[in-house]
């Protein structure tokens, strides 16, 4: 159950995997169209209106090896940076894998830190005495070990888990205080403006491959 004072632990790659692969029984509906979300709106939305949102981090990572991609997510990121989010970025790190069928070896990007991120925030958060409930957005099961290692230091203290579309994990589930699921009239009726004034006259644009 959310009570008091709220902080928010968004893993920005889970929830934007949601949105633009989102499963079945979403298949149906295309939310890619939704991708240019308003976190500090979602947030409201997502607790009594009796609580108080203390923090919100959004961690992610640019895909450095895709230009287009990259100016896509710099220009979401400057979005939230007009509201009260807070950004950490992580990093990609190439990993060797070896092909099954072929034997050959070749590199892909793996994601790094943001589990790690999201861990030392919300552990910095807890001794700070930042929030009496941590929210986390995300179905990563690799998240489970620090959740359960911030409820032995602060046992008094509610953490649950906001499911984006499509995800969800048995695992979560048993640890977690509370859980919720994100549906698409949440993700819908906080979208960002298509275009937002920036300080100093500049002007941002929802991107062309987010209408």
């Amino acid at each position: 159950m959310v009570t008091g004072r709220v902080a928010f632990f968004i893993d920005g790659f889970n929830l934007y995997h949601a949105l633009h692969h989102a499963p079945p029984p979403c298949k149906h509906t295309d939310f890619r169209k939704y991708k240019w979300l308003d976190l500090a709106k979602l947030c409201k939305i997502l607790i009594p209106r009796k609580c108080t949102i203390t923090k919100i981090y959004y961690f992610t990572t640019y895909p450095t090896w895709d230009t287009k991609k990259v100016n896509r997510h710099q220009t979401y990121v400057r979005a939230l940076q007009t509201t009260p989010v807070e950004v950490v970025l992580g990093r990609f790190k190439k990993k060797e894998i070896v092909c099954r069928l072929c034997k050959g070896i070749f590199e892909t990007p793996i994601e790094k830190q943001t589990d790690v991120n999201i861990a030392i925030k919300l552990v910095q958060a807890g001794l700070n005495d930042l929030f009496d409930t941590a929210v986390i957005v995300s179905g990563d099961t690799d998240l489970v070990p620090a959740v359960q290692g911030v409820q032995q230091l602060f046992p008094t203290k509610q953490i649950g888990f906001v499911f984006p579309m499509g995800r969800t994990s048995n695992e979560i589930r048993q640890i977690a205080n509370f859980t919720m699921r994100l549906s698409e009239r949440h993700v819908s009726s906080c979208q960002f403006p298509d275009k937002i004034q920036l300080s100093g006259g500049v002007t941002i644009e929802r991107p062309d491959n987010w209408r």
